[in-house]
This record gives structure tokens, C-alpha cells and sequence, in this order.
């Protein structure tokens, strides 16, 4: 810190070496913490990014496959950039405490080449992070809010559509539908998109979901929930990899309760699929005539399917019109 003042009768701005050891140290330490904090933010934020604590590569770039190149690049190139940012921040800052400790402010070897690595650091993230603000994935959206049309005429033949699905309950939705909002109380929300990433150049997906108002206007219920979700991989190693995490994410989106460990009993053996599981609530898993959460997953080399259903039909007993689309 530089003090200037044209004021010749103006104080020191420290009364004496000890009270300004004090307030530097004091502002290093709070500092510190704050570092501390924002460190392990990223830390929590890389592990709730690929479900559970890792910095691998490969794990890093499957759990993200479907996401854009940027959203890959920050992934692999920034992380690591921002890493060893707080890395050379924190030893720096301990470095400074100590010398605080021995009373020794003067050191300011290697400022020039931290500043340099600093404004490379931070220059870098910037680019990375407009980068990814800019990279809007190639992205057919054939919705529409409250005007459904282009999304109703969509044929789209690797999916299996709700029409297909459920013939008779989407007569009743088709009508409904066409009005968003039918005057007693159903809300309708229909969807279907179709994108393109560097891992994965093909992806549909087609998602219906109607809700009913409660007596009280601010609650709805959900009546019915069909998404089903496409993916047709570069390779049937990425279409396994991104499997492993994308199922997770499905199971956290979903109301299904199940524990991790007991995944592999739902795991079933289908003729000509690589993998096939059908996960329901263990509670509800022998009621097959309620409406329920229930999920399927069916990998074929590298296409993955993963549906998410909630509604009275069994939806493993649709398991061949899926299979018989891939």
C-alpha cells in the first residue's frame, strides 16, 4: 500500500509497527478463509458433476458428453486452470502470513512472473466462459409455448412418441393439447427437440407432462409424465460410459426411492440389447396398477435410451417397442 496526502500535519496511517502487522494479518487471515470457502465450492462442484469425488479426464469428459464442446473444454481445460489459480493463491497468501509473522513485508521476489501467470489464468477462464455463453449447441427445437403444431406434425422415427406409447390416453391428450389449456384445470407441457454435440451427434427426446390444479391455485398434481431421450453416440464406448452417469441423474430427477447398491437387481437380460434395466419404487415395485415413477434404460451398442414414465401402464412391458426401435 502506497499513502499520499499534500497534508503535512496528517497522522501516520499506523501508530506503530505492531498495530500494522495487526491489521495486515488480520485482513490476510479473513482473506484466507474466504479462499478456503471458494475452494471448496469448487471442489463440491466438480464432485456433484460427475457423482462423486473426481478429477479424471475420462470421467469429466462421459459425464458430460451430451453437453456442448465448450461445456467439455471448460470441463478438462478449466477446472484445472481454476484449480491451480487457488492453489498458487493460497500458497502465496500462507507465504505472505509467514512473512508477516517474522515482521518482513519487503520480499516481493517473482511479482513480475506471477502477474504474468495470473493474467494468463484469468484471461483464459474469461475466454472459456464467453466461449461457452456463445456455443449454443445445434439445436432443432420443434416446440412451441401454447402453440403446439410444428411439434405435433414432427416425425420422428427413432423414438418411440407417446402416440405410440399410449394410443388411446394421447386421443384424449392430443385435443387437449391443441387448446394448452382445456378450462378444467389441466395444464399441458409437450415437447420435442432434436440435438447435435461433438460426443453425441444424434439426440431426440419427446416429453409430455400433464398436470391438474388443486382446490388451492398455487398447487397442481401431476396426472401423467412420459420423456423418452435418445442417444446415438460416436462409439458404443462413449454410449456405455455416458450410461453409468446419466443414469444417476435420471434416478435424482425422478421421485424413485431407491438405494444405490441394489441397482444391479433391476438390471434384466433382453435378446439383442448390450443392457436393459427397469427401476421402479421398491415400495411400489408389485403395484402394477397405481400410477407410479418408473424408469427404463436399454443401450444397443452405441444408441441409449432412457425413459422416465409416470402413469398407470407397466412400462417394462413396453420394453420391445424400444427395443425394437434401435
Amino acid at each position: 500500500m502506497i499513502f499520499y496526502t499534500d497534508d503535512p500535519d496528517a497522522p501516520e496511517p499506523f501508530t506503530d509497527v505492531q498495530s500494522q502487522h495487526k491489521y495486515y494479518r488480520k485482513s490476510l487471515i479473513t482473506n484466507f478463509i474466504w479462499m478456503l470457502i471458494i475452494f471448496a465450492e469448487l471442489f463440491f462442484s466438480i464432485s456433484r458433476s460427475v457423482q462423486g469425488f473426481t478429477i479424471s479426464p475420462s470421467a469429466l469428459l462421459y459425464s458430460s458428453a451430451d453437453q456442448p464442446l465448450s461445456s467439455i473444454v471448460i470441463n478438462l481445460v478449466g477446472l484445472p486452470l481454476a484449480l491451480l489459480f487457488y492453489f498458487q493463491y493460497m500458497f502465496t497468501y500462507i507465504s505472505i502470513l509467514n512473512r508477516s509473522r517474522k515482521k518482513d513485508f519487503y520480499g516481493a521476489s517473482g511479482f513480475r512472473l506471477k502477474y504474468y501467470v495470473n493474467a494468463t489464468f484469468i484471461i483464459t477462464l474469461i475466454v472459456l466462459v464467453l466461449w461457452s455463453i456463445i456455443d449454443i449447441p445445434r439445436t432443432v427445437d420443434i416446440s412451441s409455448s401454447g402453440d403446439f403444431t410444428q411439434a405435433l406434425k414432427y416425425k420422428g422415427n427413432e423414438i418411440v412418441r407417446f402416440s405410440e406409447f399410449d394410443p388411446d390416453t394421447w386421443k384424449t391428450v392430443y385435443k387437449k393439447i391443441e387448446y394448452y389449456h382445456d378450462g378444467e384445470g389441466d395444464m399441458i407441457t409437450f415437447d420435442v427437440n432434436h440435438d447435435k454435440t461433438l460426443l453425441m451427434p444424434r439426440m431426440v427426446s419427446e416429453m409430455l407432462e400433464v398436470d391438474r390444479d388443486t382446490k388451492n391455485d398455487e398447487d397442481t398434481v401431476m396426472e401423467l409424465y412420459y420423456s423418452v431421450k435418445l442417444y446415438k453416440a460416436k462409439s458404443s464406448k462413449i454410449a456405455a460410459e455416458f450410461m453409468k452417469y446419466n443414469y444417476k441423474n435420471a434416478l435424482e430427477e425422478s421421485d424413485i426411492k431407491v438405494s444405490n447398491k441394489s441397482l444391479d437387481k433391476f438390471r434384466f437380460d433382453y435378446k439383442d440389447l448390450d443392457y436393459a434395466a427397469y427401476i421402479v419404487d421398491e415400495k411400489k415395485a408389485n403395484d402394477t396398477t397405481a400410477k407410479r415413477d418408473q424408469l427404463l434404460l436399454l443401450r444397443k451398442g452405441n444408441k441409449y435410451v432412457s425413459v422416465s414414465y409416470y402413469g398407470p401402464i407397466d412400462l417394462k412391458s413396453k420394453v420391445g417397442l424400444f427395443a425394437a426401435k434401435m
